[in-house]
């Protein structure tokens, strides 16, 4: 609980999905290419060199920040990024399409890092961005519901 929070305070309600998630890059430039041509996300905000915004769909936004960048204080919101390592991104997908994305990253020379088909039948294919993030893609449901 929050300091000075009301112990009467009504209990908020569930939270929903995710709004916004980030992955972090040191060429957000060269990222935003593998994002918007590859992956056919939609550019929704620029700044550049800091950060760009990725429309994933109606609830969704993907930002990619330079991590030195992110993490300089001062800025209009408050500092945040890694130093080190590489972060991870599931994406779902549509039914039926892992074979087409399979193909779309051999034809894009896109190495397809590992396969997974998980116990309750989904399946995922895994590649890395620019920036050394691993990026999954999920055709049905991994997690119990």
């Amino acid at each position: 609980m929050t300091a000075g929070a009301p112990r009467d305070a009504p209990e908020p309600s569930g939270i929903q999905s995710i709004y916004e998630t980030v992955l972090y890059a040191p060429d957000v430039r060269v990222c935003l290419a593998f994002y918007t041509d590859i992956l056919r996300l939609r550019q929704v905000a620029d700044f550049l060199p800091t950060a760009v915004g990725l429309r994933i769909d109606d609830r969704s936004v993907l930002l990619i920040f330079d991590p030195e960048e992110a993490s300089m204080p001062g800025r209009e919101v408050p500092s945040h990024g890694t130093r080190e390592g590489v972060g991870h991104v599931a994406f779902r997908i549509e039914p039926g399409q892992l074979d087409a994305w399979r193909c779309w990253f051999v034809a894009q020379n896109i190495e397809i890092e590992q396969e997974v088909t998980w116990s309750s039948g989904a399946k995922s294919i895994y590649v890395r961005d620019p920036g050394g993030n691993s990026v999954e893609l999920v055709e049905g449901e991994i997690w119990d519901r």
